[in-house]
Order: structure tokens, then C-alpha cells, then sequence
């Protein structure tokens, strides 16, 4: 595949680029990438609006996970298509190139431009110029079939798709039924308009290579969500797992993370942020709970059969111990995969530990295939059970062929291109999407892309504002929201701070960070009080649970008054808020 680079000189020019990048002219390199994708404003889609958001690369970690490192460029309105939005962006090839801007009376190069699509797994598919990710040949990255998908030993570097090849099979001159079959057969798709609209205003773009995957729904959402229904499912007796959803209750999780849901009841309810922490959970928990006795016999046997073809020799012989060794398998996969931070690995640690995950998965489901051989069942009873196997043993073999389980031998790739592989997943733009789900409430409900953009646009403004980037150019303006900051700090930070995506899953979460100094580092609250114990408090002082409903005489009031004004510097709060006041047990923190 060809380098950014090579594709920008092949499209504006080597002259323009040595031309625009000179010192003196300053330049200022924006990445960002481009998140596009279909919601429902009333929790249905029936009035579906189209979301098209640059995710802003360019500003440090703390920012990039807050919604103040979202910059919405257009809502489409109800009924347009992806390709009618897309179109109307024409203008974007302009920063996309790179264009001389004056900034305080100086004249800067700005090149703004897009890293790469980011969207689920339907949508990326599309917008690469392929089939659907259950066509024959269903992946954008090479041309491997539907019925191999499950090969973990497929060549994909022989058989890859490449940007200039795909672009040389689109220009082949073919048309109508002779078009169709070919495209068919390569799994690319015969509709050109919403490809041609991308790369009007992106055309120095790999066309498959931008088009990455959505980590966190392929991984957690995916194949953590499936590890634990084969667990409940096919692995554990049904008395054990119920056993193991009430040992999980008091099992001790790291600090700052949030408990799990019921898996007996409510598995099927878990967030994103819910299953990778179950994944990441398991075999820890796993080490220190399971016993044979656990285990279903059948899938006993079959793990101790197995594990050899997908493990090679292991020290690891019992069943018990070979299940933890899977688990742990999948967990160190998740682990690499969604890392905050860190430095760029190797691409073939990457690649081994995302092949060991996927191998332990699809060891789980051979186990899980496999038939019992507990005897013949005579008569009817016999037919309906046979029944029943074969259609769970086409469900699983279904399963270790998922398009999550085939990407696995992409996403080394596509770590070494953008860093992190968290920096693709959709988790911003889709907390963006609950943002304007509010928001909407507060509106007439007429012109609803309209009528959000609008409010955007004050909102943006505002920020900009504050942040000091119109101090010289309207310094009247600038010195009232100075002014607004100083004396209403609690007022300012509410309107100009970002909210971080990752805390919206984990609400109800049994710690909290709080505000941190050079002395304080890392605070952290930790053994929430249930509402019902605070309740049951016979101290007044210490009973509090509505902010909204304490007056200004109120003891509790007071002392929370005199701490703002002592520990913070905010003086003469007027109102502290909406919601819940929540109490802990313990304060923990590092002064290091």
C-alpha cells in the first residue's frame, strides 16, 4: 500500500508541497479523523440524522477523550443519504490540501486534513467501495472468502487488497451484467457515487487502508460478550455459574473500576466498558474460583483433547488450568488492543498476541462442537437431540469464522499506522450522538439538524472565546468572558469543559476521581455508600444526599461552602447543582 506522502505528491505536486512548507510561512499540520454514522434522535430510526464529526488527532490525550475534542462539521437532515452529505463537503479538499491563513495579522500555512473514516463495521464497508461484510468476499482488506474467514494462517499480504489495484479494477471498463459479476466476485460493490464524494475532498487517501476497525464494538462488544456466553452456556454447569455470578459480587476489582451487572440476568445488558472489564477480569477470577467440579464434562474432555492443536505443548494439563490459560489468552488481547497510552510495540508481539487470543476463542467453540459421547439415546428423543447438536455445532462453527475473529490479522497493521488502535473506535462520536439525544428535548423538534448546529455553533463560539482566541481581534468580547471566568469559575468550567466519553458507561462506579494539586496526585474516592445506608444515618451532618434541596442554613451547606472557598478558591456559590451527592468511605491519593 502506498504512503500518505507518496499519495499527496502524486495528487497536489512535489512544487506545491516544497513550495508551502517553507519556515517562513509557518505551517501548522491538523490531523483529524473523519467519524460518520446514522442515529436516532428519539431512540428509534425511524428519523434517522447522519452525524459527521472530525475527531480532533492533534490535541493531547486528556482532550482527544473529552467532548471538547469533537468539532461536529454538518448534520444531514432526515431522509439525505451518506453520499448527498459527503458531496456537499467539498469544500474540506481546500484544508485538505493546505491553504495560506491570516492569524493575527500573519500569514500561516494550514493544512487540516483527514487520517482516516472512522465508523462501524457496515458503514466502513460501504465506504471503501466494498461489499457487505457477509458477501463472498467479505473483508476490505484482502480477498479472503466467506467460507475461510476462520483460516488464522491466511496469507494476507499475498492475497491483500491494495489501493492502486482497486482503483485499476474500478477503471476497467466493464458494464452492466459483465460489471456486476466481476465486481461480485472481487466483493466490491457497483455503486460508485459515495466513493467518488470521499475522495473529492480527501483524495490523497488510501482508499481501504482509512476505512479502519472499530475496536471497541469488534473486540468487547464482539468477542468478550462471546467468551462469556460460551462460559455460561457450554463451559460451566448451570449451578456453577450461578455460583460464579454471586462469588463475583465480592470478588475485589482494581481501583476505579466499576462492578459488573448480574451476568446470570443481565449479561445481555452490558455496556462496551461492562465486557472489557470481563474480559480483562476473567482470568484473574477464574485462578482463585474454578474447581473441576465447575466444569461440564463433556467440555472437560474436549478442552484436554484439543488444546494441543491450537496451544502446541503446554505444561498446562488440567481442564481447569487450560480454561484459565484460554481466558487469559483473549484477556491479554483485549489489553493490547485497548490501551490508553504506551509505547508503539513490535508488530510481530502484536500479531502473536492477537493470534493466541483468537486461537483460544476459537478452541473454546471446537470444544463446544464438539459431540457428546455419553451414549445413544434410542428413538425420538434421540433425533431431537442430534437436531439440537447439529444446529449448535453450525451456530459455533458460524462463530470461529466471525469477521471480528478474520480482522485480528489486520489490526497489527493498523496499530503500526495510527498508533493506539483506540484512536479508530467510535465510542466519541457515538457520545456526541447522546449529547444531541438530549439536547433535541430542548427544542421545538422543527429542523432538528438546524436547530442542533445552531446551538453548536453558540457553544463553539463560547469555547473559542474563552480560550482566549479572539483577545486580539474582538478584545472587548474577550475581557466580559474574563471577566465571567473570574468571578464565576463553577459558571465557566460548566459551559467550557469537556465531559470524557469513558466515564458515561460507569455512573454508578465504586470510585471517583477528583480534582488534583502538586501535593495530591491521582485522587481517587473509593467503597461508595449505598443511599439507603447514608439514609439510615441518625447525623444530619452526614444524611445529605440532594444537592438541589439544601438551604443556604443548612449546616452541611455551610462546611461545603467553606471548603469550595479554602480548598479551591471559589467564593460565593450560588448553587451546587442538580443530581446526587455521593459519599465514600475512603480517600486515596499519590504524592509522587
Amino acid at each position: 500500500s502506498p504512503h500518505r506522502a507518496e499519495l499527496e505528491l502524486e495528487t497536489y505536486g512535489r512544487e506545491w508541497v516544497t513550495h508551502n512548507f517553507r519556515p517562513e510561512f509557518q505551517p501548522i499540520s491538523l490531523p483529524y479523523f473523519l467519524f460518520s454514522d446514522a442515529f436516532g434522535l428519539y431512540s428509534n430510526m425511524y428519523r434517522a440524522i447522519l452525524g459527521v464529526y472530525a475527531i480532533l488527532a492533534f490535541f493531547p490525550r486528556e482532550v482527544r477523550d473529552s467532548r471538547a475534542g469533537i468539532l461536529p462539521i454538518t448534520l444531514g437532515p432526515f431522509g439525505s443519504t451518506q453520499a448527498d452529505i459527503f458531496e456537499s463537503l467539498f469544500h474540506l479538499q481546500e484544508l485538505d490540501k493546505g491553504a495560506h491563513i491570516k492569524i493575527n495579522g500573519l500569514s500561516r500555512f494550514i493544512c487540516a486534513f483527514s487520517l482516516a473514516f472512522v465508523g462501524d463495521t457496515p458503514q466502513q464497508q460501504k465506504m471503501s467501495g466494498c461489499r457487505s461484510h457477509n458477501a463472498g468476499k467479505p473483508c476490505r482488506f484482502c480477498h479472503i472468502s466467506n467460507t475461510d474467514r476462520s483460516d488464522l494462517g491466511f496469507d494476507i499480504q499475498v492475497n491483500g487488497r491494495y489501493h492502486f489495484d482497486t482503483l485499476a479494477e474500478r477503471d476497467s471498463g466493464l458494464e452492466g451484467r459483465a460489471k456486476e459479476a466481476h465486481f461480485k466476485g472481487l466483493g466490491l460493490s457497483t455503486k460508485t457515487r459515495l466513493i467518488n464524494a470521499l475522495t473529492n475532498f480527501t483524495p490523497a487517501l488510501d482508499i481501504l487502508r482509512t476505512r479502519p476497525v472499530d475496536v471497541a464494538h469488534s473486540e468487547f462488544s464482539g468477542l468478550a460478550m462471546l467468551t462469556w456466553t460460551l462460559l455460561r452456556d457450554e463451559i460451566l454447569l448451570p449451578d456453577a455459574f450461578d455460583h460464579l455470578s454471586s462469588s463475583l459480587r465480592s470478588f475485589p476489582f482494581p481501583p476505579g473500576w466499576g462492578r459488573l451487572q448480574n451476568p446470570k440476568s443481565h449479561m445481555g445488558s452490558w455496556s462496551i466498558s461492562e465486557a472489557a472489564r470481563a474480559s480483562i477480569i476473567a482470568p484473574t477470577f477464574l485462578r482463585t474460583w474454578l474447581e473441576d467440579k465447575h466444569v461440564r464434562p463433556r467440555f472437560a474432555r474436549n478442552i484436554t483433547s484439543y488444546s494441543e492443536e491450537f496451544f502446541g505443548r503446554t505444561h498446562h494439563t488440567s481442564p481447569t488450568s487450560l480454561l484459565i490459560l484460554a481466558f487469559w489468552k483473549v484477556a491479554s488481547s483485549s489489553l493490547i488492543l485497548g490501551r490508553r497510552q504506551g509505547p508503539l510495540l513490535e508488530e510481530s508481539v502484536l500479531s502473536s498476541t492477537i493470534m493466541a487470543g483468537r486461537k483460544a476463542i476459537q478452541l473454546l467453540l471446537r470444544c463446544a462442537i464438539g459431540r457428546d459421547v455419553d451414549g445413544d439415546v434410542p428413538g425420538q428423543r434421540r433425533n431431537r437431540k442430534s437436531q439440537a447438536q447439529d444446529d449448535k455445532m453450525k451456530k459455533y462453527q458460524r462463530w470461529a469464522g466471525l469477521a471480528n475473529i478474520h480482522l485480528g490479522l489486520h489490526l497489527p497493521e493498523l496499530v503500526q499506522e495510527f498508533g493506539l488502535a483506540r484512536f479508530t473506535n467510535t465510542l466519541l462520536g457515538e457520545d456526541k450522538h447522546r449529547e444531541y439525544k438530549l439536547e433535541i428535548k430542548s427544542t421545538n423538534h422543527r429542523n432538528a439538524a438546524i436547530a442542533l448546529l445552531m446551538r453548536e455553533n453558540v457553544k463553539l463560539t463560547i469555547n473559542l472565546i474563552m480560550d482566549g482566541c479572539f483577545e486580539k481581534s474582538h478584545p472587548h468580547i474577550h475581557k466580559i468572558f474574563a471577566e465571567v471566568r473570574k468571578r464565576c469559575p463553577a459558571l465557566a468550567n460548566m459551559v467550557h469543559a469537556g465531559k470524557p466519553y469513558t466515564d458515561l458507561d460507569d455512573e454508578d462506579c465504586a470510585a471517583e476521581k477528583f480534582r488534583c494539586d502538586d501535593y495530591h496526585r491521582q485522587v481517587v474516592a473509593l467503597q461508595k455508600v449505598k443511599a439507603s445506608v447514608v439514609a439510615a444515618r441518625t447525623d444530619p451532618m452526614l444524611r445529605e444526599t440532594r444537592p438541589s434541596e439544601l438551604r443556604r442554613d443548612n449546616p452541611f451547606a455551610t462546611e461545603l461552602d467553606i471548603a469550595y472557598t479554602e480548598e479551591y478558591d471559589i467564593d460565593n456559590i450560588q448553587s451546587f447543582g442538580k443530581g446526587w451527592i455521593k459519599w465514600f468511605k475512603r480517600v486515596v491519593f499519590s504524592n509522587g
